[in-house]
């Protein structure tokens, strides 16, 4: 249900697939409304407090969610991104060997309002909370892949530079370089 890995600098730690499931690197992105497992439902409901009507199964679960707790829900699968983003600082923290690592984190590169904010309810990736946590967000500009031109990496970097408080490093996409003797 999160898929997240780690890459280790000598400068920091950056978590990466910090979200749930979806192929966004195209122009024509498939997220997949995900997770239903039993281990999520469960875990929702505990935590939201909220319970489904007994006898609603498969994939009558997600049509029930989305009528009656979509914002719960959302809120909920966000919050189970951002405690792993924690659990790492605290670990992080606790263990600050000869100097402090940075921890930052790769994005996904979306608005809020962008594809129904497929960032937030269908990845549970909500950049600006996220941003709280960390020291360094690094939003993944690729912007040929995703269809987009490159002044998309300017205002993405402006839009994130408007709202967040910790420091951006963008990745970008770099096609079609030549040498220095233009080969």
């Amino acid at each position: 249900w999160l898929n997240s890995g780690f890459r280790i600098w000598k400068f920091g730690e950056w978590l990466d697939f910090i979200r749930y499931p979806g192929l966004w690197e195209t122009a024509a992105p498939e997220i997949p409304d995900t997770c239903y497992c039993p281990r999520c439902l469960k875990k929702f409901q505990a935590d939201s407090k909220i319970q489904m009507p007994k006898g609603v199964e498969g994939k009558e679960v997600a049509a029930w969610i989305r009528g009656n707790a979509p914002y719960e829900w959302m809120k909920w699968k966000k919050e189970q991104i951002a405690s792993f983003v924690v659990a790492v600082k605290k670990i992080l923290a606790e263990n600050p060997g000869k100097r402090r690592l940075k921890l930052g984190l790769f994005l996904v590169p979306w608005t809020k309002g962008e594809r129904g904010n497929a960032i937030s309810y269908l990845l549970g990736q909500d950049p600006f909370e996220l941003a709280e946590l960390v020291d360094v967000i690094s939003p993944m500009f690729y912007h040929k892949m995703c269809g987009k031109t490159p002044k998309w990496v300017g205002y993405m970097c402006d839009y994130y530079r408007e709202t967040v408080k910790c420091q951006i490093w963008p990745i970008v996409q770099v096609v079609e370089a030549q040498g220095a003797e233009g080969k």
